[in-house]
């Protein structure tokens, strides 16, 4: 859907092959882009890459100041109370 309005979508599954130096050049990605969107699941939160990347995004957004948000979309049967460590604030739930 993001994609259908124009927007241009980082997955680095389909960007990136083996050899590939991925600490940086995803972390590269990170601080280069309008903002960080991570779905969340249990698999993914448990996820060291996923729970650094999430660090690095925030780290980000305390430094930027052209509206750099880190935003979750929360795959349905993932306790929010999971979030919580990644998330600190209260979240703003759609369902």
């Amino acid at each position: 859907m993001l994609k259908l309005h124009g927007q241009i979508l980082r997955v680095d599954s389909r960007e990136m092959t083996g050899g590939n130096d991925l600490e940086a050049t995803i972390e590269a990605s990170i601080r280069t882009a309008r903002c960080f969107l991570v779905v969340g699941s249990i698999d993914a939160l448990s996820s060291q890459w996923v729970q650094r990347e999430l660090g690095i995004a925030h780290a980000t957004a305390q430094q930027r100041t052209d509206g750099y948000k880190v935003i979750s979309i929360v795959l349905s049967g993932t306790p929010l109370g999971s979030l919580k460590p990644f998330f600190p604030g209260d979240p703003c739930t759609l369902k």
